[in-house]
């Protein structure tokens, strides 16, 4: 990554100041990016956390930036603590769905909907259940 120091706008050096918002962006930029690259599996939580660990705080002095990064750890988080479980679900209720027993399919996919940890899934999760609701619509009616 180039070093935010040396990153020049407009033919002017930046103020130190902004060289740190600058890199705490791109390093939230990363942590996201690798956050995003598929399945909980093929995640690096270690990685997202040392990634968020290089951050500087010069994203304190910007309350939505602020608010940002700590729902993002918050969901890093999360996601260590409790995403396995998600990842068994998903795969739980594929097989639920090919034995035929969509009741407790659905009983499965309503109490993980309801519990508050959903929220902090990765997207490539949520959308596997959703593909799983969609496929069997009638049951979900």
């Amino acid at each position: 990554m180039e070093d935010a120091k040396d990153i020049e706008f407009q033919g002017e050096k930046m103020s130190r100041k902004t060289a740190k918002l600058i890199e705490d962006v791109k390093l939230y930029g990363a942590a996201q990016a690798e956050m995003e690259k598929g399945e909980y599996a093929e995640m690096n939580l270690g990685k997202i956390k040392a990634i968020l660990d290089e951050m500087n705080g010069s994203y304190k002095k910007y309350d939505k930036f602020k608010s940002d990064v700590e729902e993002f750890k918050e969901k890093v988080d999360s996601l260590e603590e409790y995403g396995n479980p998600g990842v068994e679900l998903v795969e739980e209720v594929e097989a639920l769905i090919a034995e035929g027993e969509m009741d407790e399919a659905k009983r499965r996919i309503s109490e993980y909907k309801s519990d508050e940890r959903y929220t902090y899934m990765p997207e490539k999760l949520k959308s596997i259940l959703f593909d799983y609701m969609n496929e069997t619509s009638g049951m979900f009616q």
